[in-house]
């Protein structure tokens, strides 16, 4: 089974949505709690689990998810993402002195 990395737009008339199997490059670049600038081993657990529940066709986690559910998906913890924060503010001012 190929898993694509396409977009498709699912429903009807004015009802419509996209869905992805994977976040998009902006939801996952965008300062979410686990992209720390690599691939980690945390990562590639998430992408295993992921892609066997996919094969499986797990009806609830095998499945196309929308732009909303992504965000919320890969978003993290608020103090993750306040730290991630942090630690880039801090770097950049010893960095560039900003």
């Amino acid at each position: 089974m190929e898993i694509s990395t396409e977009i498709y737009s699912i429903g009807n008339g004015e009802q419509q949505a996209l869905v992805s199997w994977w976040p998009l490059p902006a939801q996952w670049n965008n300062l979410n709690g686990h992209n720390w600038g690599y691939w980690t081993e945390w990562d590639e657990q998430w992408y295993c689990q992921r892609l066997m529940a996919i094969h499986r066709g797990d009806p609830r986690l095998g499945v196309p998810l929308t732009a909303t559910t992504w965000r919320t998906k890969v978003r993290g913890a608020a103090s993750a993402r306040l730290l991630t924060k942090g630690i880039l503010a801090h770097s950049e001012n010893c960095i560039f002195g900003k």
